[in-house]
């Protein structure tokens, strides 16, 4: 819908935009101030069209041609500075201005939508129709010097006594510098962020002495005291800013620690974005003689401010970037665990391997039971997910490993590696890394899979010889077998899984900052009604057991019951989603093969099946790998240069050493 609309307006401009001449004659200061901002739209709708530079050339050239006419676009343009408000423009333009996350996203959707109000007195509101496009700030930066200055020459062409009094800006901006400090003081003042930082008398905090300096700036100046003579003055108010944006680093650095909140998020992006603002307009306040290339330069940064902010997608990824780097952060501390570097490390990740296939084995016979009872497909789907989350659960208490469950954490503990990778050393180190990690999963793949044919084999054998029956008819056991062969549709299903188990990991990350935020494990240490119950000492246990697997819980219950209810929630809805993980699909064949065996079924559809399962396993770790990685390279923000260089080396290293990524070194990395 946007891009039809914008789409829209272009044909509508190109069709309908009248000529020069025929604009310039339409500039009249006497007219009513919507038509004046639809004339002055117009013009720069012109001046777009084309070459930006050419175009205002030709404007200037035309107009010194004929005064009668350049003196009557020059009042019309002081008559929109005179008859309009500029407070808005400089201290809300561009900056996120709603008091929570969801006002704000709902407003910059409705803008996107809803025409802007023709009638407004607000400068603001008139500068985001003048440059409603993305690269105006371009075009407005590379206006060279001489152009700049006949622009700014146009501006003051011909006043007369009677304008004395057209220009308010500088006062506006005044304001506007006290408003942002205002709003500072009363961002900082809110609990959740003076509570991240050091213990400090509230008066001295730095959100509460930016706005007094500013006061005691602008008061000297109202009394007449030049700006070149405010240098201490000027000083402290940039001393001020510079230590809110300080205490605001500081709130971020303790975020790992104390966990991720989005409205604290939103309170320190908007700190940060008002600091810099007023950084900006007391720079263009206190320069003497401010040259008329950096006019256009601070007016070119508010108009990519405006459509930053204005923007949708960029506020979603502006805002959300931090609690991305802390979650991926905190979930990559989970991730180092799984990283065999070294011989000993990948057969102690080959024997964790092959309990939790073993114990999957228990969940594959547990699946096939409880889809012979008699259950709505909504409380089936809810006993698969019981059946895995238990499973899975069980595994990691058990200190075993589920195949293809750890990459989307382990992706997140190289992604804060990837600093400085134009050094070939540290870039050679990542790929180390990377070469460890799926050396690693190779090593859980086939653990999970030795483990799990044996002890299904031997599940199902048992259950025979107890009951007299098989767990599963032929019927079922040949219905196995075809949604596992490569010609069925396993494969898209193993993509699906793989975001599911990329998704659960975000789930662990989550659940992890949510314990951290909400001081979980003093409140059930300290609480008087456990201790009272369990005693003083089982209460601490019970609290840091609860800190250090409630990443883990969240992981696991989120997959199984992702796992369990997704299939039986999409049937009913007639989507054809399925789920497809290596080792429970390998499980499930060896039960049907064991009903069927290999001659029931034959040797081609028992290598389609062999392939299928493969390619399972393969698409399971590459996509729940690639999406951690990719999130935790855009959180990091990583450029493009270097993850170039990282690609590189990457294929340079399967290209030499290929086997590096399946057997274990002789010797441990260093």
């Amino acid at each position: 819908m946007f891009i039809w609309k914008k789409l829209q307006q272009r044909i509508n401009g190109a069709l309908n935009q009248p000529a020069l001449d025929a604009l310039l004659a339409h500039a009249d200061p006497s007219r009513p101030l919507p038509e004046r901002v639809a004339w002055a739209e117009d013009l720069v709708t012109w001046v777009r069209r084309r070459t930006p530079q050419k175009s205002l050339r030709l404007l200037i050239q035309i107009l010194d041609r004929q005064p009668e006419l350049q003196l009557r676009v020059a009042q019309t343009f002081r008559s929109l500075v005179r008859d309009t408000d500029a407070l808005d423009l400089f201290a809300d333009t561009g900056l996120p201005g709603r008091v929570a996350f969801s006002h704000e996203a709902l407003s910059r959707l409705t803008a996107r939508i809803l025409p802007s109000p023709p009638n407004t007195r607000d400068l603001g509101d008139i500068f985001d129709r003048l440059f409603s496009e993305a690269q105006d700030g371009d075009w407005l930066e590379a206006v060279d010097e001489s152009l700049a200055a006949d622009i700014v020459r146009l501006f003051h062409h011909g006043k007369s006594p009677e304008e004395s009094g057209w220009n308010s800006l500088r006062s506006d901006l005044e304001d506007a510098m006290v408003q942002l400090a205002g709003r500072i003081r009363v961002t900082g003042s809110q609990r959740e962020v003076r509570g991240r930082l050091t213990k400090r008398l509230f008066r001295e905090l730095p959100f509460q002495r930016l706005a007094p300096s500013v006061e005691v700036l602008f008061d000297r100046a109202r009394a007449g005291v030049l700006v070149a003579q405010l240098t201490a003055e000027l000083n402290h108010v940039r001393s001020a800013a510079d230590a809110c944006d300080l205490a605001a680093d500081e709130i971020t650095a303790q975020l790992a620690v104390s966990g991720v909140n989005v409205s604290l998020v939103y309170h320190l992006e908007r700190i940060r974005a008002q600091v810099r603002r007023l950084d900006l307009l007391l720079e263009v306040w206190s320069s003497p003689q401010l040259d008329n290339r950096r006019v256009l330069a601070v007016l070119s940064d508010l108009v990519r401010q405006n459509h930053e902010h204005r923007s949708f997608t960029a506020f979603l990824r502006q805002n959300l970037h931090l609690l991305t780097r802390s979650l991926v952060e905190r979930s990559a501390e989970t991730g180092e665990h799984y990283i065999a570097r070294s011989r000993s490390e990948y057969f102690a990740m080959l024997g964790s391997a092959l309990g939790g296939g073993a114990i999957t084995s228990l969940t594959t016979m547990g699946k096939l039971l409880l889809a012979k009872l008699p259950l709505a497909d909504f409380f089936k789907g809810l006993a698969f997910g019981v059946n895995y989350a238990c499973s899975f659960v069980t595994i990691q208490q058990a200190g075993c490993t589920l195949a293809t469950k750890h990459p989307a954490s382990t992706a997140t503990a190289l992604a804060r590696r990837m600093a400085e990778l134009r050094d070939v050393q540290r870039r050679e180190l990542l790929v180390d890394e990377i070469v460890c990690l799926v050396r690693s999963q190779t090593a859980a793949i086939a653990g999970n899979l030795l483990a799990v044919i044996p002890a299904t084999l031997i599940l199902h054998w048992l259950w025979t010889m107890a009951t007299g029956h098989a767990a599963l008819n032929e019927a079922k056991a040949h219905s196995i077998v075809d949604s596992i062969s490569v010609f069925s549709g396993a494969w898209p299903f193993a993509v699906f899984t793989g975001v599911l188990l990329w998704l659960s990991s975000m789930v662990a990350a989550w659940a992890d900052n949510w314990f951290a935020v909400h001081e979980l494990r003093a409140s059930l240490s300290q609480n008087r009604r456990i201790q009272n119950w369990i005693g003083p000492s089982r209460s601490a246990r019970m609290a840091l057991w609860f800190e250090r697997n409630i990443s883990a819980l969240g992981g696991n219950i989120s997959l199984g019951f992702m796992l369990g209810m997704i299939p039986e929630i999409a049937g009913f809805f007639g989507l054809p989603i399925d789920v497809r993980h290596v080792t429970l699909s390998t499980g499930q064949f060896t039960a049907a093969l064991s009903v069927l065996g290999v001659g029931g079924i034959g040797w081609t559809i028992w290598l389609a099946s062999v392939v299928g399962i493969l390619g399972i396993g393969a698409l399971n770790l590459i996509v729940s790998f690639s999406l951690a990685m990719f999130v935790a390279i855009r959180a990091r923000n990583v450029r493009p240069v270097e993850r170039g260089l990282l690609y590189q080396a990457m294929i340079q290293r399967i290209c030499h050493q290929p086997l590096s990524f399946i057997l274990p070194p002789r010797r441990a990395a260093t």
